[in-house]
């Protein structure tokens, strides 16, 4: 076998043996460099993906440079912008609006819901994006004016767990704002969300001067320990079907009727109920059908009709055993 071969450029020494010895920097045949101009054309196409990507990322939509946007990190706003933080992604600012819809907040006039409003942050979220995520370092406590969001959890596995519902009216983040410390779950929209984010020192601030205010903090925070104290009892006592029994229980009885029936609408989602009982679908159901085939709920136009409230509750009581 010849030690060498001839190639364009010249006689080139044979690896010996072969796929073995110190690799050698192929030669580079004339005119095979690439041109200035071609590697100028892969630099622009790389920084075009870099930047759809990163307007992607943030927004779904490539930056925008309109001032009173929300600027991502890194992003040149220019003089006439004002950078704020995004909570979750890059959302318009809002003009203040109004603050009368917050239960919460009934006990104070309307020129003090006002002032209150100018001072809060004002953002508005379309379905299923994120409102605040449980790994954010904010502290705010957000007002839900327009809209239903739902409060979840993830685990390792990536299997959601729902703790609540909050409705507009409603309020959530307080337990960061009262202790400083980390977001216990993430808060997801459900609907189109108009969300006002008050500060923690504000929010202590009006806790603190206004008595009625404060006492119903304290109310809703004894109603989530409640609430929590009695999911960790089904999931300890009662096996899945159960739990779903629970669950339907729950929800169907604000709206519990002298006949003994109550309607549960909008007809609850399986994956839904799955998620607050730590069950799956599959079972969720099977154990409707299996109430369907007992005539012990119906579906009736757009809500779950249960008409025997009754029985639901001593089938679940049974199992409690209180």
């Amino acid at each position: 076998m010849p030690c060498c071969w001839p190639t364009a450029s010249g006689w080139r020494r044979r690896r010996w043996p072969p796929g073995g010895g110190r690799r050698r920097t192929p030669e580079r045949r004339p005119g095979s460099e690439a041109s200035p101009s071609l590697v100028n054309s892969r630099h622009q196409k790389a920084w075009g993906r870099l930047r759809r990507a990163r307007g992607s990322l943030l927004s779904g939509q490539p930056l925008s440079k309109a001032p009173g946007s929300v600027w991502g990190p890194g992003a040149d706003a220019g003089p006439a912008a004002t950078p704020q933080t995004p909570l979750s992604g890059a959302h318009p600012v809002i003009e203040a609006a109004s603050l009368d819809s917050i239960e919460l907040l009934a006990p104070l006039t309307a020129d003090q819901r006002a002032s209150l409003a100018k001072q809060c942050s004002w953002r508005h979220f379309h379905p299923q994006e994120q409102v605040i995520d449980r790994a954010s370092d904010s502290r705010d406590v957000c007002f839900i004016v327009e809209g239903r969001v739902r409060v979840v959890n993830y685990s390792l596995s990536g299997r959601e767990v729902t703790f609540d519902d909050v409705e507009a009216g409603g309020y959530l983040g307080e337990l960061s704002a009262i202790d400083g410390e980390a977001r216990s779950a993430s808060i997801v929209a459900l609907s189109e969300v108009m969300v006002a984010f008050m500060s923690p020192r504000l929010f202590q601030q009006v806790v603190t001067q206004n008595p009625t205010i404060a006492w119903g903090v304290m109310t809703r925070l004894a109603s989530i320990v409640r609430s929590a104290t009695g999911r960790i009892m089904d999931l300890s006592t009662l096996g899945a079907n159960n739990r779903v029994h629970a669950e339907l229980l729950r929800l169907a009885k604000p709206n519990l009727k002298g006949d003994n029936t109550a309607a549960i609408s909008p007809i609850p989602i399986h994956s839904d109920i799955a998620a607050r009982v730590s069950t799956t679908r599959e079972t969720v159901a099977r154990v409707l059908g299996d109430l369907s085939r007992d005539k012990l709920v119906i579906r009736q136009d757009n809500s779950l009709l249960v008409r025997d409230f009754a029985r639901l509750e001593e089938m679940v009581e049974e199992v409690r055993g209180d």
